[in-house]
């Protein structure tokens, strides 16, 4: 299948959605000139002074770093957050947020970076399930809540990556460090987070809509993602991209923990626990733990970037949604983009490239006049 098959297929997903929900990792930063970490060699490129100790991303990205060598810890942490800071959000962003602005339901984020992104592009529902670089916590958890990174001003030698100058101190005379779930972190401090899963997970069930809505929906044919005056009917799909009936019982997901054909999904563990890789639930699900039989699984469509296999919290939390919700689920990703397609579509290259082109399918579905 062709590239431009491909963007049209998403943008037909998109067209049928009335919610957008982007699961976003590293990936989705590397078109904005950020590094992605990925395996040794890429991490040292980004850091050399971290290579010629000998140190990887999960020695460094660890609380002991802290408590070992805060110079040198928070001169990696101090690096990135400048750079964080300095970085404007590409384009695809924009596309998101716009595409999101056109459905009845709006869209949210469930990511795994700690770089503000989102925020800075102006998403408002957004879950950092692994924390943010932009805030800061006691590394001995006295109790103060965390507070924000606004005031604190980077000096760094980068060429030895390490820290100048005095070091982050919490009232209580500790070290600050920033507020970002670690490798080996039991002490990472997840409140605000836990309020964002609330947020999202409240999205999520405002998605559910009832059967007469449904219905209602089909016969007044809702507008177009890209705004077309011609706004064709609102298609039910089955697990296999095959027409079906709303409300159908074999359309409809199976037994918390299982899709409708009784495959085992992938939830992901609680919100705060101490090692990366966590995502919210509730009960059993995203969506709850009990789904009111009269209503319909959401028309959400999951779109998933740059998240890979190593820690796959945002994976394991698309997935679910998808497994347990309903909905779709379209998988960016230029290097592990495999996918069953009774759970969506995949398109194998980076996030920009194909938010570009499925932008350029809707117009060109436009121009055909729908």
């Amino acid at each position: 299948m062709n590239d431009e098959t491909l963007f049209e297929e998403a943008a037909e997903l998109l067209q049928q959605a009335d919610a957008l929900l982007v699961c976003a990792g590293a990936g989705m930063g590397v078109d904005s000139g950020l590094p992605d970490f990925r395996g040794n060699e890429g991490f040292w490129r980004a850091y050399p002074a971290l290579a010629r100790a000998g140190l990887n991303f999960t020695e460094i990205a660890n609380p002991r770093a802290f408590a070992q060598d805060p110079e040198l810890a928070w001169g990696f942490y101090g690096h990135r957050l400048q750079l964080y800071r300095d970085t404007v959000p590409h384009e695809g962003f924009a596309l998101l947020k716009a595409w999101g602005e056109r459905l009845p339901n709006g869209a949210a984020v469930f990511t795994s970076n700690v770089d503000g992104q989102f925020q800075a592009a102006g998403f408002d529902t957004v879950h950092e399930c692994h924390g943010s670089i932009h805030w800061l916590q006691c590394l001995k958890g006295c109790g103060r809540p965390p507070e924000p990174a606004d005031a604190l001003r980077p000096d760094i030698d980068e060429t030895a990556c390490r820290w100048r100058g005095a070091l982050p101190r919490c009232a209580c005379g500790a070290l600050l460090r920033p507020n970002i779930l670690m490798f080996g972190d039991g002490g990472w401090d997840g409140s605000r987070y836990e309020a964002q899963a609330v947020r999202l997970q409240s999205w999520l069930r405002r998605c559910e809509r009832p059967l007469g809505a449904w219905a209602a929906e089909i016969r007044v044919a809702p507008g177009r993602v890209a705004g077309s005056n011609k706004a064709p009917a609102r298609r039910w799909i089955g697990p296999n991209n095959e027409p079906a009936t709303p409300g159908d019982p074999a359309n409809r997901p199976g037994p918390s923990g299982c899709d409708p054909k009784g495959a085992e999904s992938v939830v992901a563990p609680l919100a705060g626990a101490s090692s990366p890789g966590c995502a919210p639930r509730l009960g059993s699900s995203p969506l709850g733990s009990q789904r009111n039989p009269g209503f319909l699984p959401p028309t959400l469509l999951v779109v998933e970037l740059g998240a890979g296999t190593a820690i796959p919290s945002v994976r394991r939390f698309g997935e679910a949604v998808v497994l347990e919700g309903g909905g779709r689920l379209l998988r960016i990703n230029p290097r592990e983009a495999a996918l069953p397609r009774s759970l969506g579509l995949s398109l194998p290259m980076g996030a920009l490239a194909a938010l570009r082109g499925i932008e350029a399918a809707l117009q060109r579905d436009d121009q055909r006049g729908g």
